[in-house]
This record gives structure tokens, C-alpha cells and sequence, in this order.
């Protein structure tokens, strides 16, 4: 999917007026009228899917008409594949009330032009704005630099954004060597399906089934054997470093466990290991509708129908998986069923199609009974990822059963 973020629209009675305005302001010739169908127009030429339209206030008195007009257009402008944000402008007064107009409209976000708004980046009545804009949830978008047609000031630069930087977070320009920076996607998870039988999501592979294991065992009882759980990083780039499941941080603890009832013995933290048992809590992909045949079908997983065991993952078959013996999956297969638990069993895919990996065959190198088991997911490893309500407390309860009767 294509989409541009940057466009401009203009009402059709004057979108001509001001885009020659524009064009000869900043010398650039312009592409489209300014009007909805003339992007509509370009859009289609470029094969762009969505475009992001983004009004500038250059006045106050613009504010509440403009923003009015666009949630008027609001779907309109939708059915023409263009998403438009609302504006705001520095000197507008009721902000925190437009804002609040805007968000409850559906707005996404609104856009601020320092440059054309005659205003610095750093003045307070743009970062009231913006925090106020952020406390309710909408996207500010800022232009930053010097604007073509407004030469002789840069109002958003460099050394605005480090003051603001410094000034909110303690943040250095030096402090960006260090700094581990992650950009996902912001939303809320949300009740998904007419239903509302479904959660959609950011992350639910595999915050999903870290809060089922966690869940799991704060609620379990005292049990007859050690129970842990053990939630690890970096899964999606082979489970590396100190956080991932290759560090010797879980084979370390059980080792200084053993040690303080006296046991100081390298063999015997092995045997312990080896005579563990693990569920390997991960995602399964559930069947997709539209895209049913990269399933097997008749080995896949599908939303609704409790936990999911993954005899082996991998790719190309069984290629990277850890394979978990026939004795150990009947184990399991008793524990769950005297608990009533729904659960199905699943394959990743269909063989050259599908495939995946986990962290089960890490814990399997120690002679440990693992197998895969968590909830299925649609589009996996999209920015929103969606889960079943019923498989996530199925799953709850599964591992609490494991933790009391395996």
C-alpha cells in the first residue's frame, strides 16, 4: 500500500486562486487544481491508494469553519480514498475545545505551519497545542524547516526541536548515539467484530501470550513442583543477547536455586533442566478467509476454538522446529482435556507456504519436554493484529491447568 501523507485540498470555488497563489510564491508549478477530484485524479495516475490532507490555518478566524467543512467531507472525502486531519492555528483561543470537536468528529490529528502561522516551533502557544493535542490522542503533524515561499526565518529548526527536546525529555543531540528508538503504531487495542468476540490490535503476537502466561501463574496456587515463567526479547531475530532465550539467564537462576538448597553441581542443573516440562508460549496463525489456501486446512488453526498446540514449527516442514515427542503431547492432551479445556492443534501454514519459529527447540537442546501453545491470530505481524476473546481466556485457563497438574 502507497500513501501520501503530504496533500492539500482546497474548496472548488477558490482552489485555483490559491494554488496559483502558492505556485508563485514558492516558484514550484503545480500538479493538481487543489481540488478533492484533481488529487482524486493525480492519485489514481500514480497509483497511490490513500492520501493524507492536511489544512493550514493561516488565520484564527479560518479555524472552526475549515475544521467544519472537513467533518462535513469527513466521509465523502473517504470514498475518494483521501484521510483528512483538522487545523489548528496558535493564536486560535478555544483550542482545547476544537481539539476535542476534532476527535470526537473522528478527526485523526491536526497539522501546524510555523512558517505560515508566524510562529516559532518553541513558542508556548504552539506546544500547548500539541500537548494538548497529544493528552487526547490525536497526530500533530509539524512542518519543519525552512518553507520555500517564507525564506527569511526558519520558525521549526534544527535547534527549536533540541530546546524543546531538552526542555521536556533532558534530551541531548549527543543522546541520540545511545538511544534505542522504536516506532510503532500508537492506538489503543479495540473491541473488534460485530460481535465483539475478537480484540484488534498492535503487538498481540506475542503480548498476547505474555499476558496469559503471566496472568496464568500469578493466579495459580502453590504447586507441587518449582513453576516459572520465563518472558524473553528478541524472539523475531533469533532469540540473541542477554534478554533473548539464548542467554544462560533461565539455566543461571535454576543454578543459584539449586545452590541455595545446597546443590552445587553442574550435572544437576542439566538433569533439572531435563526433567522439566515447558509450554512454549507463542502465537499460531489462525486461518484467514481470504487468503485460506496458504492453510492446510484440515491441520490449521481457527479463531473461536480455544488454545492451539503446535507439535512442530519451523519452515518448509519441519526445517528450525523442535518437534515435541508423541508422549509428552498425550501428557498434555490429559491435563487439558480433565480440566475441560478447548484446544485444537495446527500446523503454521501450508508446507512451502507457510513456517515460523519459536523458542521451543532453545529449551528442547536441554532434554526438556516443550511444545508450542498459544492463541491463534489473524494478519500476523501487521500493525494490527486480531485475536479471539474466548481463545485468549481458553488459553489463560490452559496454563493454568499445565501449572497445577503437569
Amino acid at each position: 500500500m502507497i500513501i501520501d501523507f503530504h496533500t492539500h485540498t482546497f474548496p472548488d470555488e477558490s482552489s485555483e486562486k490559491i494554488v496559483n497563489h502558492l505556485a508563485h510564491t514558492g516558484c514550484i508549478p503545480p500538479h493538481t487544481d487543489g481540488s478533492v477530484i484533481g488529487l482524486f485524479s493525480s492519485m489514481k495516475e500514480a497509483d497511490i491508494d490513500y492520501s493524507v490532507n492536511l489544512p493550514v490555518m493561516t488565520k484564527p478566524g479560518q479555524v472552526e469553519k475549515v475544521n467544519s467543512s472537513l467533518i462535513m467531507q469527513k466521509e465523502y472525502l473517504l470514498d475518494m480514498k483521501i484521510i483528512t486531519f483538522g487545523g489548528m492555528h496558535p493564536d486560535y483561543v478555544n483550542y482545547k475545545e476544537e481539539l476535542l470537536r476534532l476527535k470526537q468528529a473522528g478527526i485523526p490529528g491536526i497539522k501546524l505551519h510555523p512558517a505560515y502561522q508566524n510562529v516559532d516551533l518553541d513558542d508556548i502557544r504552539m506546544m500547548r497545542i500539541i500537548d494538548e493535542a497529544s493528552s487526547q490522542g490525536l497526530i500533530t503533524l509539524v512542518h519543519a524547516g525552512i518553507d520555500i515561499g517564507i525564506y527569511d526565518h526558519n520558525y521549526s529548526s534544527v535547534a527549536h526541536i533540541l530546546k524543546l527536546l531538552k526542555e521536556k525529555y533532558d534530551i541531548e543531540e549527543e543522546d541520540f548515539v545511545s538511544a534505542e528508538i522504536e516506532v510503532v503504531p500508537s492506538g489503543k487495542a479495540r473491541d473488534y467484530g460485530l460481535d465483539r468476540s475478537m480484540v484488534a490490535g498492535y503487538g498481540h503476537d506475542d503480548r498476547v501470550c505474555a499476558y496469559t502466561s503471566l496472568t496464568a501463574i500469578l493466579d495459580s496456587n502453590v504447586s507441587e513442583y518449582t513453576s516459572c515463567a520465563i518472558l524473553v526479547d528478541k524472539e523475531e531475530i533469533g532469540s540473541v543477547g542477554a534478554t533473548g532465550a539464548h542467554s544462560l539467564f533461565f539455566e543461571n537462576t535454576v543454578a543459584e536455586l539449586l545452590l541455595k538448597m545446597g546443590i552445587d553441581s553442574f550435572v544437576q542443573t542439566r538433569l533439572t533442566m531435563s526433567r522439566s516440562k515447558m509450554l512454549s508460549s507463542d502465537v499460531s496463525a489462525g486461518v484467514d478467509p481470504l487468503f485460506v489456501n496458504v492453510n492446510d486446512k484440515k491441520n490449521a488453526a481457527y479463531l473461536g476454538n480455544g488454545i492451539v498446540f503446535n507439535k512442530y514449527t519451523g519452515s518448509r516442514g519441519k526445517s528450525g522446529s523442535n518437534d515435541a515427542s508423541a508422549e509428552y503431547v498425550a501428557q498434555v492432551r490429559a491435563v487439558m482435556d480433565n480440566a475441560n479445556i478447548h484446544y485444537q492443534t495446527a500446523e503454521l501454514g501450508r508446507v512451502d507456504q507457510g513456517g515460523g519459529g519459536t523458542i521451543a527447540y532453545i529449551l528442547g537442546n536441554y532434554n526438556m519436554d516443550v511444545i508450542d501453545a498459544g492463541i491463534a491470530v489473524l494478519n500476523m505481524h501487521a500493525p494490527m493484529e486480531i485475536v479471539s476473546k474466548v481463545d485468549v481466556y481458553e488459553t489463560y485457563q490452559a496454563y493454568k491447568a499445565f501449572l497445577k497438574d503437569a
